[in-house]
C-alpha cells in the first residue's frame, strides 16, 4: 500500500491497496479517509469488481493544494479523479501497466505517470489527457520505474528504473520537465 494526502488537508488521506509484489492479496482498489485515518471507505469506482484495473494499485498521488485531484497508477494504466475519488478517467487510453504517479510539490500543473515499459507521460499544464501531455522514453524496455520531482527546481525530475534486459537498476535525470533523460 501507499498513502498520499494534500499538504493543505490533513484529514483527507488516500491509500492504494494490493501493490504488485505485496505478500497480501486484498484488492480493495483505493480507500479514503476524511477524518485523518480514523475510518476508511472504499472508493466505489476503484473496486476491482467494478474496474479490474484497480486490482493492483501501485501508487497514488494527490494534488498538494487540492485533495480532490488524485492520480492512480494501476495494473491497467493510469487514472485521474478530479472529484475526490467519486469518478475516475483513464489517462490517454493507455492500457500499459502504470507503475508510478507523481505531482510536483510546488507546481501541481507538473504531473507524470511512469509506465512499465520505460516511458513517462508528463505535462506542465495539468492536462495528462489531451494536447497538454507528452510521452518520453526514459529507458526502452525499462521496468518498475519510480519518479520524483525536485522541489527546488520545477524542471528537474528523477527516474529510478530497472533495465528490462540486464535487470540492473539505473538512475536517470531530466532537466526539462521530462522531455529528455540522461
Amino acid at each position: 500500500s501507499n498513502f498520499a494526502k494534500a499538504a493543505n488537508d490533513a484529514n483527507t488521506i488516500y491509500a492504494g491497496t494490493n501493490t504488485s509484489g505485496s505478500h497480501t492479496y486484498f484488492p480493495f482498489g483505493i480507500v479514503k479517509s476524511t477524518d485523518g485515518g480514523l475510518t476508511w471507505s472504499e472508493l466505489a469506482q476503484t473496486n476491482p469488481s467494478v474496474n479490474a484495473d484497480f486490482a493492483y494499485v501501485q501508487r497514488v498521488a494527490v494534488h498538494p493544494a487540492n485533495s480532490a485531484i488524485v492520480l492512480a497508477a494501476t495494473q491497467g494504466g493510469a487514472y485521474e479523479s478530479t472529484d475526490a475519488g467519486a469518478t475516475w478517467t483513464k489517462i490517454g487510453g493507455i492500457a500499459t501497466k502504470a507503475y508510478y504517479a507523481a505531482i510536483h510539490p510546488t507546481d501541481a500543473n507538473r504531473r507524470a505517470i511512469a509506465y512499465n515499459d520505460g516511458t513517462v507521460r508528463f505535462t506542465t499544464t495539468g492536462d495528462l489527457h489531451g494536447a497538454g501531455a507528452s510521452t518520453a522514453t526514459v529507458l526502452a524496455g525499462g521496468r518498475y520505474m519510480k519518479l520524483a520531482y525536485a522541489k527546488s527546481d520545477t524542471s528537474r525530475m528523477y527516474a529510478l528504473v530497472t533495465d528490462g534486459a540486464s535487470y540492473a537498476t539505473r538512475l536517470f535525470m531530466s532537466t526539462n520537465g521530462g522531455a529528455s533523460w540522461t
